[in-house]
């Protein structure tokens, strides 16, 4: 972080500082380090840190559990939305960690999405006032929200994923956008690009999809996150796979393992002309523009205390009202119970 001016660091889903028994004063004591690495750099510009709090701080030993998404759909309540990001956010931020990759706002079409949990529901209109309520109770309580993955990630083909949407654009406009509309006029200050593809055409690398309608037609002037390792599933060399994603819009790359390969290859394509500097420029100040509205440039480590934030009777008591209120009822037609007769079918990679 120091030496390379890092700009970001995220904690991938299920890791930890140490170990997966870590509590809220270590993973502060982690981020603490590297945010005091960050501002002893040569620019001294603090780092956005970020984690997967998809349903409650999850990575954190002892965190508050919230159902997911799929849960808060079918209760469809509002304030109730509101009130488990606020508290997933006070849970973050007893951790020092200011940016959250959530809410997925993703509308899931095909029930054999293996993500479907992660959707609010197959019907946009749910969404409407739900990624409203998520992204406003995440961001007022003081933590960057990500909307997720933009666009169509739950309209792909047989629902597989990863993989690609066959829909003409009106219906990518009428079912698959409308949640991101709903996020940026919430304020969402980050979007992050989806792995899939749209007829053929791969999310991470659309022009027109990331920079003509995200950017330019809805008007969207955060920033702009690729997935995990997305941009290996472009073509070409590693290179060219970069300059793809950048030139298409892309303003920040999570290559967990390769990002001192991507710094070079960066730099170089610029030296040659392959991505200009103005389309560096405008990333590098969507980037400095989150962490500016985040005031990390004010204060670049804020720590609510454990104590009242973490792990709350209020927290708990929240996600087991949410949890009863989001079960759903289904009439039994002579199947339960079971006689111990009955030829049953398991399938799937995880039936043994």
């Amino acid at each position: 972080v120091k030496t390379y001016n890092i700009g970001s660091i995220l904690s991938g889903g299920g890791s930890h500082p140490h170990h997966d028994t870590d509590g809220p004063g270590v993973w502060f004591n982690m981020v603490k380090r590297y945010q005091e690495a960050a501002l002893s750099s040569s620019s001294g510009i603090p780092l956005l840190y970020g984690t997967d709090a998809v349903h409650g701080h999850n990575n954190v030993y002892g965190a508050t559990i919230f159902p997911h998404n799929i849960n808060l759909g079918m209760m469809n309540d509002p304030d109730l939305v509101r009130q488990v990001a606020e508290a997933t956010a006070h849970e973050l931020l007893a951790t020092g960690i200011p940016w959250n990759f959530a809410p997925a706002v993703s509308v899931a079409r095909d029930i054999r999405w293996g993500r479907t949990y992660e959707a609010f529901s197959e019907d946009p209109r749910i969404h409407e006032d739900l990624v409203t309520a998520m992204i406003e109770g995440m961001q007022d309580a003081g933590v960057v929200a990500t909307a997720k993955h933009f666009v169509a990630d739950g309209g792909t083909y047989l629902g597989i994923d990863q993989g690609d949407a066959r829909l003409t654009e009106s219906e990518v406009r009428a079912i698959h956008l409308p949640p991101f509309i709903e996020a940026i006029e919430a304020g969402v200050l980050t979007i992050m690009v989806s792995y899939s593809s749209l007829n053929g055409e791969k999310m991470h690398g659309s022009h027109k999809w990331l920079t003509e309608v995200l950017k330019e037609e809805l008007g969207f002037e955060g920033l702009v996150l690729s997935d995990w390792n997305a941009t290996f599933q472009l073509e070409g060399d590693f290179q060219t796979q970069l300059v793809t994603s950048v030139n298409a819009g892309v303003d920040m790359l999570m290559l967990p393992q390769d990002w001192q390969a991507a710094h070079g290859e960066l730099l170089q394509a610029v030296r040659q002309g392959r991505i200009s500097e103005a389309r560096i420029d405008d990333a590098v100040r969507r980037i400095l523009g989150v962490k500016a509205m985040q005031g990390l440039f004010d204060d670049p480590l804020i720590q609510l205390d454990p104590e009242n934030y973490f792990a709350t009777d209020a927290h708990i008591a929240l996600a087991r009202d949410v949890a009863s209120r989001s079960m759903v009822l289904l009439k039994n037609n002579d199947v339960l119970p079971l006689s111990g007769h009955e030829t049953i079918y398991l399938t799937g990679p995880a039936h043994d």
